[in-house]
């Protein structure tokens, strides 16, 4: 059922030319880490400006937001949509086929 997440972490090894190893994404579960070979962060149960900084505290890379993990959390409709309420992210890759799932990169 996770199928989106392994797409989104091949699509981070393959058009992230050989920094992946040192990338830091962060998810409700790790697939997206597992695919890319990066570092994972426990995705926090807040909004979007939480989030954020828990990400930049820790130094992360990407955030993966996706309806199959996090769609019941009251957050995620806010989350799904985080490039429009912070210019902190950016949407770097999205995949609507079963799931919906967005991957934001963090400015620093």
């Amino acid at each position: 059922r996770l199928y989106e997440h392994a797409r989104a972490g091949r699509y981070l090894k393959e058009n992230i030319s050989g920094e992946y190893e040192s990338l830091n994404v962060m998810s409700r579960k790790n697939v997206v880490s597992f695919f890319s070979d990066a570092r994972f962060t426990m995705l926090p149960y807040a909004g979007t400006d939480d989030v954020v900084h828990f990400a930049k505290l820790y130094g992360v890379d990407y955030i993966v937001i996706d309806k199959s993990l996090i769609g019941n959390w009251e957050y995620f409709d806010e989350l799904i949509e985080m490039h429009r309420h912070t210019d902190d992210v950016e949407l770097a890759y999205e995949d609507k086929s079963d799931n919906l799932i967005r991957m934001f990169r963090v400015k620093s």
